[in-house]
């Protein structure tokens, strides 16, 4: 589970970084016009994906134990962050259906890792 929750991250965020960092018309619907806001935003995502394919490579280095200890307190913050876009931009919206998406796969993820 923990390398599907990595791989799924950075299949997610790189064609969304890459998106928002070129400034695509499309991500102007979903995030709002480009802004400080927005890149603030972007560099979350960023740190998110550099740390999930860290975290896979260590994992390829068969270094479990520091995976896991990396991996936790990374999707924790995302269960919390991505669980919070509902009440505070509503459940229709996109961006929201595929954060909680997300978040139902990071769940199970961790609820395994700490059995």
């Amino acid at each position: 589970m923990l390398i599907l929750s990595f791989v799924v991250n950075i299949l997610v965020l790189v064609p969304l970084c890459f998106a928002l960092l070129t400034g695509s018309a499309a991500m102007d619907a979903a995030y709002g016009p480009v802004s400080a806001a927005r890149s603030i935003l972007t560099a979350v995502y960023l740190a998110i994906l550099v740390m999930s394919i860290v975290c896979l490579a260590v994992l390829g280095l068969k270094d479990v134990q520091t995976a896991v200890a990396w991996a936790l307190p990374l999707l924790f913050v995302q269960i919390i962050y991505k669980s919070l876009t509902g009440p505070m931009v509503g459940l229709s919206h996109p961006v929201v259906q595929a954060n909680l998406a997300i978040v139902a796969l990071h769940v199970v993820t961790v609820f395994r890792l700490i059995k």
